[in-house]
């Protein structure tokens, strides 16, 4: 109608002009001046909001996309010390990173009926990204401590999420159905921190019972870099809800996923063992996901952030490097750090992630 998009894209140009101009912006008049003009002008809330993110982009990082064929040349150009900062550009370029952030709304997160489901206070999921969960049953709540984040071309291409606790596993499996789950990534290869009781999978062959979920792991297959577990859950499905479920469950009932645990990120190390194993267990997880791309891929740590941040920048940052021959991985992180704050929590992550990614490049998998 020539109103709502177009008023959004007339918005960006003019406050990117203004910005420009006047060193400021102000997005409130500008979209009340062209609603003046002309009705519904930036015509819903989505676009008002999203008016304000891409200002946002656009103005804190100036940094083009890389072409693949030039992106060796600028990781190089970006190792280069700045004489005035002693840092290289690419620490600089992280330091500018940390200083921008995103003010989130936590209130379900609080409520004193989900305190007990985050295992720390500081990593919360916000009310704008996390995953709200529909089924009913006793004793649950909406909430569960996991937030979207996204790839290139899918705003829902993760979930991520913290090592489920004794008193949220029914939780993480209500997500695991709703979700349509096909794949989970499991990051921390040292579990002593957990107990027997927080396995949300039991040994091979066997099966455990969570509230209305049976879980049974299939079949085990040990990698050089990872354990591959075949899992199936089934739910209990009362008659009434049995038809939102149809879509899940296979004729007997049950709901496969494969679990990729990866064995080579020790516990209290900043990245894992090599960039190889890290780039050789991402193109595995992506291998097996290639039939499930509209499906998110459950991604989890100990917290939620500090080793999901890394293995969701890589992939993203490969997935637009497949669609688009090109790469910005300080926008890719943007976006992700605007949804969780502690993602890629310091400097050694971000460096490793471009590192992954000239590996990426130098394989066969382009």
């Amino acid at each position: 109608a020539g109103v709502g998009r177009t008023g959004t894209f007339i918005g960006i140009d003019y406050l990117m002009d203004q910005a420009d101009s006047e060193g400021r912006v102000n997005i409130y008049k500008c979209v009340e001046k062209m609603r003046i003009a002309r009705p519904n002008m930036v015509q819903t809330p989505d676009q008002y909001i999203f008016l304000h993110q891409a200002l946002a982009e656009a103005l804190l990082t100036s940094e083009s996309p890389v072409d693949e064929d030039e992106f060796e040349n600028y990781y190089n150009q970006m190792q280069i010390k700045d004489p005035r900062s002693g840092l290289t550009r690419l620490q600089n370029e992280f330091e500018e990173v940390k200083t921008q952030r995103v003010k989130r709304s936590h209130e379900a997160a609080k409520a004193e009926e989900n305190k007990h489901r985050n295992r720390h206070t500081n990593i919360l999921a916000s009310d704008e990204c996390r995953v709200f969960l529909w089924s009913k049953i006793k004793g649950c709540t909406d909430y569960i401590n996991a937030i979207y984040l996204p790839s290139f071309r899918n705003k829902y291409c993760f979930i991520a999420t913290e090592m489920p606790q004794c008193s949220t596993i029914v939780d993480f499996c209500r997500m695991i159905f709703q979700e349509e789950v096909r794949t989970i990534v499991m990051l921390d290869n040292d579990t002593s921190g957990i107990t027997v009781n927080e396995h949300y999978w039991p040994e091979a062959n066997q099966t455990m019972e969570m509230g209305p979920f049976s879980i049974n792991v299939t079949e085990v297959k040990e990698h050089n870099d990872y354990t591959l577990r075949s899992l199936n859950f089934k739910f209990a499905v009362d008659p009434e809800s049995k038809s939102e479920m149809l879509t899940v469950l296979d004729q007997k009932g049950t709901y496969k996923v494969n679990q990729f645990h990866y064995k080579r990120w020790s516990e209290g190390k900043v990245t894992p063992v090599s960039v190889e194993s890290f780039v050789d267990f991402i193109n595995a997880v992506t291998e097996w996901q290639s039939d499930s791309v509209k499906h998110p891929i459950i991604v989890h740590c100990m917290n939620g952030a500090t080793k999901v941040g890394l293995f969701c920048l890589v992939r993203a940052c490969m997935d637009r490097l497949q669609s688009d021959g090109d790469v910005s991985v300080v926008h890719a992180l943007h976006h992700m750090r605007a949804r969780r704050s502690k993602l890629v929590p310091n400097y050694e992550q971000y460096k490793f992630c471009h590192d992954c990614l000239l590996r990426h490049l130098n394989s066969d998998h382009l």
